[in-house]
Parts: C-alpha cells; structure tokens; sequence
C-alpha cells in the first residue's frame, strides 16, 4: 500500500508541475480564473492530492496495520 501511496503522490507531483510548464509555455498562466486566482494556481490541487496520499499513508493505513510488511 505504501508503495501505491507514494507512486500516486509522485503521478499527481509530476502532473501539477507538467500543467504549469504547459500553462506558461502557452502564455495562459497569467489570465484570471476567479477573483485573484489565475489558471497556474488550478496546479495547486494536484499537488494537494499528493499530500493528501502521503498524508492517508503514513498518518491513517500504516497506523491500522502494522503488521504489513513495506515492499519499499
């Protein structure tokens, strides 16, 4: 499972970091979105989602199961 964790949080990682390369690239990071957000910010959840899937991994499942041998 924690190996699952960590390789979602690194997909959702590299995902939030290729939408904001492509959004400066193709010069819409700066147009505005909602008050003062603007479309480079919508990176932003991506990146929490890795948290969040690390967060679910080291302070939720491995608690519960601490039997479970880790692959990593």
């Amino acid at each position: 499972m924690s190996e699952v964790c960590h390789n979602l949080a690194i997909v959702f990682w590299i995902s939030a970091n290729s939408y904001w390369m492509i959004s400066e690239f193709f010069h819409f990071d700066a147009l505005p979105l909602y008050g003062f957000f603007t479309y480079k910010h919508t990176a932003i959840i991506p990146f929490v989602l890795g948290i969040l899937m690390l967060c679910y991994s080291y302070l939720w499942w491995r608690p519960r199961h601490p039997g479970v041998v880790e692959t990593m």
